[in-house]
């Protein structure tokens, strides 16, 4: 494997058994906080407010490594949709015109007529 590699063997066997670096464990702690700062907030922060967390917990990292640990973990802020005034949300996050039940008849009643009237020539 070391020839295919192009490396000695007591670069591979010292690779191997090295500790992790200090960047590594850092890495790791800050995951950890990032997922229970991610849970806390009921899944609603994303990199900019969780990196504002870390920092009043007196964390100094950068936003950017903190969406770089966010996506590597598979954290993402779940989705949410907004619908204009008379739309609604079904469960297939499609939006709905919403129809009140009583509309006046006449009103209907004369658009129908008139695309009747076109059709039927």
């Amino acid at each position: 494997m070391c020839e295919v590699l192009e490396v000695s063997k007591s670069g591979y066997y010292a690779w191997c058994y090295r500790s992790p670096s200090l960047r590594t464990l850092e890495n790791e702690q800050l995951s950890q906080q990032i997922q229970q700062i991610h849970q806390t907030s009921r899944k609603t922060y994303g990199a900019p407010r969780i990196h504002a967390a870390l920092k009043e917990q007196g964390f100094h990292v950068g936003r950017h490594r903190v969406a770089r640990l966010m996506w590597q973990q598979g954290i993402c802020v779940r989705p949410f949709l907004e619908c204009p005034k008379g739309y609604n949300v079904d469960s297939n996050r499609q939006r709905i015109l919403i129809i009140p039940f009583r509309l006046p008849k006449t009103s209907w009643d004369g658009i129908l007529r008139q695309q009747s009237r076109i059709k039927h020539g």
